[in-house]
C-alpha cells in the first residue's frame, strides 16, 4: 500500500474531532516547506549580489537598457551566412 493510500485510510478512520487538527497540521507542513523553499531560492541567488558577479550583472543590465531588441531581417542574415560558405 502506498503512503498516500495509507494516509487516506487513516484519515477516513479518524474521529471527527481529530479531522480539524489533522487539517491544521497538513496546512502547517505545507506552509513550513513553502517557506523553506522560498528561503532556499533566495539563498541560491545570493551569489548574484557578490563580487565579481554583481558588477557583471550590472553591466549586462546596463547593456540591455541601452540596446533594445530590434527586428531582424532573416533573409538578409541567411544571405550573409551563405556568403561565408
Amino acid at each position: 500500500m502506498t503512503t498516500k493510500k495509507k494516509l487516506i485510510e487513516e484519515i477516513e478512520n479518524l474521529p471527527d474531532f481529530l479531522l480539524l487538527e489533522t487539517l491544521d497540521f497538513i496546512c502547517f507542513l505545507k506552509a513550513k516547506y513553502t517557506q523553506q523553499n522560498r528561503q532556499n531560492q533566495e539563498n541560491n541567488e545570493d551569489w548574484l549580489h557578490q563580487y565579481p558577479f554583481q558588477e557583471r550583472l550590472e553591466q549586462a543590465l546596463e547593456w540591455n537598457a541601452n540596446n533594445p531588441p530590434k527586428s531582424s531581417n532573416l533573409e538578409a542574415l541567411e544571405a550573409k551566412l551563405d556568403s561565408y560558405e
